[in-house]
C-alpha cells in the first residue's frame, strides 16, 4: 500500500525540524556549559585570591603577635635582671656591714 505524498512530506518535515531542534538544543547546551565553565574558573580565581589574602593577613597578624610577645618577654627578663642585680648589691652591702 503506497504512502500518501502528504504524509510522506509530513514525516520528512518532522524529521528535519526535529534534527534542527536537536542541533539548536545541542549548541545552546554547549554555549551554556562554556559560560558556566568560565564562571566557575572565575569563581575559583576569586577564591584563590581571597585565600591568599586571608593567609597573608593571618601571617602578618601572627608575626605582630610574636613580636609583641618577644618584646614583653624581653622587658620582663630585663626587669628581673635589674632586680636581681640590685638584690645582690644589697646582700653584699649587708654582709659588708656585718663584718
Amino acid at each position: 500500500m503506497p504512502v500518501p505524498e502528504a504524509f510522506s512530506k509530513l514525516v520528512d518535515t518532522t524529521v528535519a525540524q526535529t534534527a534542527k531542534f536537536y542541533e539548536q538544543v545541542r549548541q545552546d547546551g554547549s554555549e551554556q556549559i562554556a559560560r558556566f565553565s568560565g564562571r566557575a574558573a572565575s569563581w575559583a580565581d576569586q577564591a584563590g585570591a581571597a585565600t591568599a589574602e586571608f593567609t597573608e593577613d593571618a601571617a602578618t597578624k601572627a608575626a605582630a603577635v610574636s613580636r609583641t610577645a618577644a618584646d614583653r618577654v624581653a622587658a620582663a627578663t630585663s626587669g628581673l635582671a635589674e632586680n636581681v642585680g640590685e638584690r645582690i648589691i644589697r646582700v653584699g652591702e649587708k654582709l659588708t656591714r656585718r663584718d
